[in-house]
C-alpha cells in the first residue's frame, strides 16, 4: 500500500488562501476555520481542537458563536472542544481533554472571557484518544442510523442490568 504524505506547505497555503477571502478593511481575516466535521446520514459531529496555554484553551468569540449556532440550529448535531498539551500527541494512549457544547450551555463546563471563550483544564474531562475515538464513532453509528434503535442496542449491550 502506498503511503500518501501530507504536503504541509500546501496546508499552510490553503489556510492563508481561505482566510484571505473575506477581510476587514485593515486586512485581518474575517473568516474562521473548523477543525473537524464527521457526518453520517445527516448527523454531524463538529469539533474544535486547541492547545493548552496556562492550563486553558482559548476559542475566539467568533468561532464559539458559529459553533454554538450550528449546535442550536441543527437538531442532529453535536459540538466538541478538545484540548491537548501538544498537537504531536497523536497516539491512542495519549490524553486529551474533552467537553461538549451541551455541557457548556448547561453550565457543567465553566467558561470565562470576553473576546475569547476560555475553558480551564480543570473543567474538562481527560480521556485517552482511543476512548474518544471509540465514543465518537459509536455516536455516529447510533445517532445516524435511521434503522438502529439505540434503546435496543443498550438493552442488548447491558445484559447485566446496569
Amino acid at each position: 500500500m502506498a503511503i500518501e504524505l501530507m504536503n504541509y506547505q500546501e496546508l499552510v497555503n490553503s489556510f492563508i488562501f481561505s482566510n484571505s477571502i473575506i477581510k476587514y478593511p485593515d486586512g485581518r481575516p474575517r473568516t474562521t476555520d473548523i477543525d473537524f466535521v464527521a457526518c453520517k446520514f445527516g448527523f454531524f459531529i463538529i469539533g474544535e481542537c486547541k492547545t493548552f496555554s496556562l492550563d486553558q484553551i482559548r476559542i475566539s468569540l467568533q468561532k464559539f458563536t458559529v459553533l454554538s449556532e450550528f449546535y442550536n440550529q441543527l437538531p442532529r448535531c453535536e459540538v466538541y472542544f478538545v484540548g491537548t498539551d501538544s498537537n504531536t500527541r497523536i497516539n491512542d494512549d495519549d490524553t486529551v481533554w474533552v467537553t461538549s457544547m451541551e455541557r457548556i450551555q448547561q453550565g457543567q463546563t465553566k467558561t470565562t472571557g470576553s473576546r475569547h471563550v476560555l475553558i480551564h483544564r480543570d473543567h474538562i474531562t481527560p480521556r485517552p484518544r482511543k476512548e474518544l475515538n471509540w465514543y465518537l464513532n459509536r455516536m455516529l453509528d447510533l445517532r445516524a442510523d435511521p434503522f438502529l434503535d439505540p434503546k435496543e442496542v443498550a438493552l442488548k449491550t447491558n445484559t447485566d442490568g446496569r
